[in-house]
């Protein structure tokens, strides 16, 4: 007997319509990929309501008034069109959008409208399945969510085969019940246990460094002085070939004025990240960890005037080496795992996200965001590693940072050898056509640029 798929409703023989309203398009991206494995009619929501999802509680609808107890209708009271609001013939405009929904999935803050959907939904269409997706398990929080009477919630960030489970348990599927839908079930990583190096004292300070209100080359001089090793690392590069300098530079200061507190804020990044990976020293986690996140960061700078972006210059490099610290958090809590992942990756079949969450239940981004959250990162930063494995479809929700850095990492990726996937390859088009940036360009980030750059300080200092 042939096994029906999770995603067909066995007694109507048709896919059940699954809609899912997330602010993460990474997640949703990767939620949608789950439910077409497994059978599943996705239906993306219209604008109207994914501009009122995203709203905040502000624009929420006010209810409309209701009738005092004490007043009877009868079959001659007419309804005044003033009796509903404005924001209440919204909302029923915009519950039609679920007419044909079976599966809700939601991110729920208990400060946005998903509230206001929800109880609507449940006085519109009770046969309807809603599925809560949240941040946290909180004790405040869960009693909001068993108010909303919905019929399960996850906590994010989730996996395949997470959902299915549920998905399993929800829709009555018995015969599943002892069957892994797709892959294998993750271990997943423990948050509490996971260790989070510091942030080091010296690059806190480099970082933070402003010339106009800390003052000059003295100052940053008694900032990186005491760090031996960093301060020849920067002597080396101030009297590489690259500045024409041999032997010239013979103190800290002098090297400091002659590279500037980019280039010096620059170099103390990747000697940091360095250390982090001193003891994974497999030649994976050195392309991977050490050199692909300053490629990336040099193929942006040369591309940042192509795509007329040359006032990102100062934030490119601190973004290319830090947006993917999570695989290197990843990599020294799990070693061994995590070079399987990386062996899996270099196939170019999957997005790292996706083999990531079947291993550990968890990716690289949402470590990142933990890390920087550990580390007191502005937002800004924290944002920008949430975005950055978008694709053509949410190529306008993003910024133009986001856009270089990805496509950046695109062309890094086929200069370390990777194959590309077919959307990756996509969105080298479409990026290119956003800024009206003709596609042979492609042509000189080829492997005699690649061979040039590896000479490169930054490549030296590794």
């Amino acid at each position: 007997m042939t096994e029906i798929a999770l995603g067909i409703n066995r007694k109507k023989q048709k896919p059940y319509n699954v809609m899912i309203l997330c602010y993460s398009a990474l997640e949703k991206r990767h939620l949608e990929q789950y439910f077409r494995i497994a059978e599943f009619k996705v239906i993306d929501a219209d604008e109207k309501l994914i501009s009122f999802f995203e709203g905040n509680v502000a624009d929420k609808p006010k209810p409309a008034k209701e009738k005092a107890e004490t007043e009877i209708e009868t079959d001659e009271t007419e309804i005044e069109e003033d009796e509903f609001s404005e924001e209440e013939i919204k909302i029923n405009e915009i519950l039609l959008s679920f007419e044909k929904i079976d599966i809700l999935l939601i991110d729920y803050k208990p400060d946005s409208n998903a509230l206001v959907l929800i109880q609507k939904i449940h006085q519109m269409y009770s046969k309807m399945i809603v599925i809560l997706m949240i941040d946290s398990i909180k004790k405040d929080l869960i009693e909001n969510i068993l108010q909303t009477k919905a019929n399960a919630y996850l906590v994010k960030p989730i996996s395949k085969n997470v959902i299915y489970d549920k998905l399993k348990i929800i829709l009555k599927r018995d015969d599943l019940s002892q069957k892994v839908v797709i892959g294998y079930k993750p271990k997943g990583v423990n948050f509490q246990e996971m260790h989070i190096p510091p942030l080091p004292t010296v690059l806190n300070k480099v970082i933070l460094f402003d010339t106009e209100k800390m003052g000059g080359s003295e100052e940053l001089e008694n900032i990186i002085a005491p760090d031996k090793s960093l301060s020849a690392d920067l002597m080396r590069v101030a009297n590489s070939a690259y500045y024409g300098r041999a032997g010239s530079i013979n103190t800290l200061r002098d090297a400091i004025t002659l590279m500037g507190l980019k280039t010096i804020n620059n170099i103390v990044l990747v000697k940091f990240r360095q250390r982090y990976t001193a003891k994974l020293r497999h030649p994976l986690y050195k392309k991977y960890l050490e050199e692909f996140p300053i490629l990336i960061g040099l193929i942006a700078l040369d591309l940042s005037a192509p795509l007329n972006l040359k006032p990102l210059n100062k934030e490119i490099f601190i973004h290319s080496i830090l947006m993917k610290i999570g695989m290197t958090m990843l990599a020294l809590n799990e070693p061994e795992k995590y070079l399987h992942i990386l062996e899996q990756y270099g196939n170019g079949a999957r997005t790292l996200v996706s083999i990531e969450r079947e291993e550990f239940n968890t990716d690289y981004v949402q470590i990142g965001l933990k890390v920087f959250k550990t580390w007191h990162f502005p937002k800004s930063m924290s944002d920008l590693v949430e975005d950055q494995e978008f694709f053509v479809a949410d190529i306008g929700k993003v910024g133009d940072l986001d856009r270089l850095l990805r496509l950046s990492e695109i062309f890094a990726l086929r200069l370390i050898g990777r194959r590309l996937m077919k959307e990756e390859i996509e969105l080298v088009s479409a990026i290119l056509k956003f800024y009206h940036v003709k596609e042979n360009i492609t042509d000189l980030f080829n492997q005699d640029y690649y061979h040039h750059i590896q000479s490169h300080p930054f490549f030296e200092l590794l």
